[in-house]
């Protein structure tokens, strides 16, 4: 049985779905091959998540799976219908309304039994606030939840935190102001507080479309990533490879070359 686990965010623009991309990518540096990681995009549109992976909304998406199983098709093997490289699966929104999901939200519920019994981490890419229903029934549902925030003591000071499901909370944006990330601690009561610090590197590689190689270099950036990544693992019980370098793996050169060369199904 997996864990699922929603990156979320109280506010907008904390840089939630850039940091979901590079965990992962960071996970698989240290996440044993034969374990199994499903990405899912909940912006109910094609969000920005899956096209940093190089994944195109024609791939099957949420609703689909949504109307499979309202069919009564229920012979679904989501192992091999979905997008994948390597051991990481990915699942989107396509242009979804709030009535669509306001009237399927059971079924939506239902996936994520199925989902933590496939897969043995699932991240769950939600939307910012609690304004959206699906959002808010993910975080209910979520074993664990990652709280990106920002440096900024007006909003922070505003923030309606989930207490009791994160597993950690990371910083973005960070810089050398008040409050540093002692002070977060002691002023929101907050555990397992992560830095990221600031990348002029990241954003540049971001601009020109090379994420993904941003990988291939030892920056301050990467090696937080690494203990995030880390962390994770160890407190979801899941074996490391014991590596935590920012040296690229087969893996992640293979995802560089994916990406010019298309889809690996079974």
């Amino acid at each position: 049985m997996g864990e699922m686990i929603s990156v979320w965010s109280p506010a907008k623009k904390t840089g939630k779905t850039i940091f979901l991309y590079m965990l992962v990518n960071s996970l698989l540096k240290q996440l044993d091959s034969s374990r199994k990681i499903l990405v899912c995009c909940c912006n109910l549109n094609y969000g920005n998540l899956l096209k940093l992976f190089g994944i195109d909304d024609n791939e099957l998406n949420i609703e689909d799976v949504v109307n499979l199983k309202l069919s009564q098709d229920n012979s679904i093997d989501l192992l091999k219908i979905l997008g994948r490289i390597e051991n990481v699966y990915f699942l989107g929104s396509k242009k979804t309304n709030m009535s669509y999901v306001s009237r399927n939200l059971p079924e939506y519920a239902k996936f994520i039994d199925e989902f933590k019994q496939n897969f043995d981490i699932v991240f769950f890419d939600t939307i910012s606030g609690h304004e959206n229903i699906l959002t808010n029934m993910l975080l209910e549902n979520s074993d664990y939840i990652i709280n990106v925030i920002n440096q900024d003591k007006e909003i922070l000071d505003c923030l309606n935190f989930v207490a009791g499901k994160e597993i950690a909370f990371v910083v973005n944006a960070y810089r050398q102001i008040y409050p540093d990330v002692t002070e977060i601690k002691k002023l929101y009561n907050l555990h397992n507080v992560f830095m990221l610090p600031d990348s002029n590197e990241l954003l540049e590689m971001k601009n020109k479309n090379r994420l993904v190689a941003f990988h291939e270099y030892t920056t301050e950036y990467n090696k937080e990533l690494s203990r995030i990544s880390e962390f994770i693992l160890k407190s979801l019980n899941l074996e490391t490879t014991g590596r935590i370098s920012t040296t690229p793996s087969r893996k992640v050169r293979q995802l560089f070359n994916w990406i010019h060369g298309g889809f690996n199904h079974d």
